[in-house]
């Protein structure tokens, strides 16, 4: 089986994930019905999951760093 670690980290990548769809989706431009409802979805578990105290750190350490949230990590020097 896995450790309780393990299971935690797993917890935490599934609530990065949710994370990730939800700003991608945020930077689309189609702002559809299909879109919304999309939307509408990821907000829906991120509330369940209280996973919105892990958005604002990932921003608050993207800020700290003065890091462009959408330029790819390659493209950045240092």
């Amino acid at each position: 089986g896995i450790t309780a670690y393990e299971a935690v980290a797993q917890g935490v990548a599934e609530l990065s994930e949710l994370l990730i769809q939800y700003h991608q989706l945020t930077q689309s431009e189609n702002h559809d019905d299909k879109w919304l409802n999309q939307l509408h979805e990821l907000q829906q578990k991120i509330d369940h999951h209280n996973a919105w105290h892990i958005q604002k750190r990932i921003e608050q350490i993207i800020q700290a760093l003065d890091l462009p949230a959408e330029s790819k990590l390659s493209a950045l020097s240092g």
